[in-house]
């Protein structure tokens, strides 16, 4: 029986024969097998050449140096009309963004017209009776965020009804009228 190291290894053999085999094993380099990689999926569009990226970024260039010079304001002419403005809501939003609905300022003409506490499922109703619209899933959701914002402003009270549902109302603005108790004490 031999004892042989191999590359850092005790092995016991019983024949020269496996001690000649292993050393002819432990010469031959390790070879590792490695699996191709897999070819990148595309999307089918060929790879832009560096001539065509080099055109592509001139044209993108071009065109903001052409908006840049339409930003800037031609002088001022004194001697001419001013302009008319638009007429028609055609005319008015041509290019431009619709104005963005004022939930906060409807709910609070809502309770305003009310004069009641209301809960946010007689707001929203009203809402609605009066013309809003909404485009999103949740209305109740926004009017109840809407109504949140206008508590922590001050503008809107938060309170609750006899049968326990949260109820909104009108908090009075300084630039209101006074209450008549309070006209008397400052006019004494």
């Amino acid at each position: 029986m031999f004892r042989v190291t191999i590359r850092g290894f005790e092995v016991t053999c019983e024949t020269t024969q496996e001690i000649v085999a292993l050393v002819l094993a432990a010469a031959i380099p390790e070879v590792k097998q490695t699996r191709p990689t897999p070819p990148r999926a595309t999307t089918g569009k060929k790879q832009p050449t560096a001539a065509q990226k080099k055109a592509r970024a001139k044209k993108a260039r071009e065109g903001y140096k052409a908006k840049k010079e339409a930003k800037k304001k031609a002088p001022l002419d004194l001697t001419a009309p001013p302009p008319t403005p638009p007429t028609t809501t055609a005319e008015t939003h041509h290019g431009a963004k619709p104005k963005r609905a004022d939930t906060g300022g409807d709910i609070v003409g809502v309770l305003r017209r009310s004069g009641l506490p209301l809960t946010i499922p007689e707001i929203r109703d009203d809402l609605q009776r009066s013309g809003w619209t909404y485009n999103g899933t949740d209305p109740k959701g926004t009017i109840r965020a809407t109504l949140n914002r206008l508590v922590t402003k001050g503008e809107v009270a938060k309170g609750s009804s006899s049968d326990g549902a949260l109820t909104f109302r009108v908090t009075r603005v300084e630039h209101a009228d006074p209450l008549p108790h309070q006209q008397r004490e400052s006019d004494v």
